[in-house]
């Protein structure tokens, strides 16, 4: 293609100089008809070119000066309508300025440019590509008197590039998918092996009652083997005068209710009765569809027998029985949500670190840095989650042994809550707007606070805000003033919380019925909350289920 440009600018050349000749020399016929020959021949080279190129001229402004019937045709202009003009009217817009910088920076040097250009045709709707070529040519003294386009359409190979890009993209998606289904699949089968592990006896049912789940737990726990209960209903190892009260909890959990720390009395294999504690939650298919029911139990078989024992002696001791067996309740439901929340926010990473670790190790030879890069920051990303993780139920921990430290000082409330805003923005990529209002200016005053504890309330609060409002864009923090308190209100247009569940908020591991996939420990408000205690302060929540929540931070001035 570039031999052929050449042979077309040397061929207008030679033309000239032998039409100057044959002028000249037109008393030689013979000469003459020579002369005349090679004309017509250069005419039909050059006649062939322009039938395949798309050639102009223009002076060293880039004003055009000649355009071939292929420039006009594919750019739908007339040739008067483009002589005189400068080529910025084809620019498409799409392209970089920084390109064309660097071919007028090219050619101005008397160097030839070579690229692939988008250009727009007349009317300005559509466009089409070029692969074109621009040399500079110079009068006798080096200075440039003009510039020679040659252009090829190369539109349909662009497009068929364009093509091919997005059937590559596609595929690289559905090897995503099969990527994210081979990891769940792995997920599922860690999921396996655990309960099939567990010590504690975890039985499943499915919608008719029938066992479908028996754990080495259970096995231990009942004395039946899995093979002589599985399709068998639940009601053989519950004694008849427990049924009713089974029945019922049954039938609320096929609803979608998640039953928790109920007594279930059951009757083992070797005919003795024991007393377990249950926590039975719904159980889904693939399609979100429920299928049965998975209760996980806890032995209380002897405390249930002190207890009565107790009852039988003296009122007052079953009164201390019944507090210290519903203080064993408390911990075994935090115990059980705890073990519940580290099984799936420690796995979560544990398997996003694993997989990304596997993946450098198997492919290593396979993978550019840059994918080596994300593997490694992905790994990164969990370890710091994890670290948080830890550093929360450490946070917790030392709430409850009473070990908070608090050592307030007068600190610039601007930059304070400026400093939290920009690291909540930074960790949630800018997703949401946090918009700060101020009406009385008090960013400019100071406020009395931990600044460590105070970083710890607020962090949780406005990470919380933007956290539970996925489908909401903005989150509003008001800064205001009372007689001995600066108040600082985050508010939230996300998922919000019932009423029923704001009276245990700030209990250690909870977390509302609504809160989906959202990734979370429970422990975040009970952190706040110990915090606020140990400053002397107070907090106020005002939530509408659906409609979003106000978080409301009194800190004492002094």
């Amino acid at each position: 293609m570039n031999q052929d440009k050449k042979t077309s600018i040397n061929a207008q050349i030679q033309y000239k100089l032998i039409e100057r000749l044959v002028k000249e020399n037109k008393e030689k016929d013979e000469k003459a008809l020579e002369l005349a020959n090679i004309k017509i021949e250069l005419e039909q080279k050059i006649a062939c070119l322009n039938s395949a190129a798309i050639v102009s001229e223009s002076d060293p402004d880039g004003n055009i000066i000649f355009a071939n019937n292929k420039f006009c045709e594919i750019s739908g202009y007339q040739r008067e309508e483009l002589i005189g003009k400068n080529h910025r009217i084809l620019k498409s817009g799409k392209q970089p300025d920084a390109f064309f910088t660097d071919m007028m920076s090219t050619i101005s040097s008397g160097e030839v440019f070579k690229g692939e250009v988008m250009n727009r045709k007349k009317g300005g709707e559509e466009f089409y590509w070029v692969d074109i070529t621009i040399m500079p040519f110079k009068n006798l003294k080096g200075k440039i008197i003009k510039y020679v386009s040659i252009r090829f359409d190369i539109t349909a190979q662009v497009q068929q590039k364009e093509t091919l890009l997005k059937q590559a993209k596609e595929l690289d998606r559905q090897n995503e998918e099969k990527k994210k289904r081979i990891h769940e699949l792995q997920i599922a089968q860690e999921l396996r092996r655990f309960i099939d592990s567990a010590k504690t006896p975890i039985v499943g049912l499915n919608t008719k009652g029938l066992i479908n789940e028996w754990n080495h737990g259970a096995e231990e726990y009942f004395g039946y083997k899995k093979r002589e209960v599985l399709g068998s209903n639940w009601s053989q190892i519950i004694p008849e005068n427990s049924q009713k009260t089974a029945k019922i909890i049954f039938l609320k959990v096929l609803k979608g209710r998640k039953i928790s720390n109920y007594e279930l009395v059951i009757t083992s294999k070797d005919g003795k009765s024991l007393t377990l504690l249950v926590n039975t939650s719904v159980r889904k298919d693939t399609t979100g569809k429920i299928d049965g029911s998975l209760s996980v139990g806890l032995d209380i078989t002897e405390l249930v027998s002190y207890r009565s024992m107790l009852e039988v002696k003296v009122n007052e001791r079953t009164i201390k029985l019944n507090d210290a067996l519903e203080k064993q309740k408390e911990l075994n439901q935090l115990k059980s949500k705890f073990v519940s929340t580290a099984s799936h926010e420690f796995r979560t990473p544990l398997s996003a670190i694993n997989f990304a670790a596997g993946s450098i190790k198997k492919y290593w030879t396979k993978m550019t840095p840059i994918m080596i890069a994300k593997k490694l920051h992905k790994i990164e990303d969990q370890v710091m989650h994890m670290t948080e993780l830890l550093d929360d139920i450490l946070m917790v921990g030392k709430a409850e042994a009473g070990k908070i430290i608090y050592n307030p000082m007068h600190i610039n409330l601007g930059k304070f809550i400026f400093e939290i805003i920009e690291e909540v923005s930074n960790y949630d990529n800018q997703l949401h707007k946090i918009e700060l209002i101020d009406t009385k200016e008090l960013k400019n005053s100071t406020i009395f606070i931990d600044e460590k504890r105070g970083r710890n309330i607020f962090v949780n609060i406005i990470n919380n805000a933007v956290k539970f409002s996925p489908d909401a864009k903005k989150v509003i923090i008001e800064l205001s003033s009372e007689k001995d308190f600066t108040v600082i209100a985050v508010t939230d247009f996300g998922i919000g919380i019932s009423e029923a569940e704001l009276t245990n908020i700030f209990t250690p591991f909870t977390r509302g019925k609504n809160v989906d996939l959202i990734q979370g420990t429970g422990l975040g408000l009970s952190i706040v909350k110990d915090a606020i205690d140990a400053m002397s302060g107070k907090i106020l929540i005002l939530s509408t289920l659906g409609k979003g929540s106000t978080f409301i931070v009194k800190i004492p001035k002094n």
